[in-house]
């Protein structure tokens, strides 16, 4: 379970969401606040809020952050921008 707190562009404030992801052998469930969604239902929720819940390094248990912190400098670049946004990584390759 993930509570999520993220700031709404269009309105100007915080919004805190909680989104649930129970992975079983070949399938999963979904629900955000208690509600149950469908895959799609739930990108395009966290869409609103760039939010990529398809991306591991997005949610990090507690053990993991403190290693994610300490990681070297060029890793932590490299990792840091796979969490953000789709293209950023691929932006700084380019250059």
């Amino acid at each position: 379970m993930k509570d999520l707190l993220s700031w709404d562009t269009n309105r100007g404030r915080a919004v805190a969401f909680c989104i649930n992801i129970v992975s079983h052998k070949n399938s999963a469930t979904y629900t955000i606040d208690g509600r149950h969604k469908k895959q799609s239902e739930l990108k395009d929720e966290s869409g609103k809020y760039n939010i990529q819940v398809d991306n591991p390094c997005t949610f990090l248990a507690q053990d993991k952050v403190k290693s994610f912190a300490e990681q070297g400098p060029q890793k932590l670049l490299y990792n840091t921008q796979k969490a953000g946004p789709k293209n950023l990584l691929e932006k700084h390759q380019k250059l």
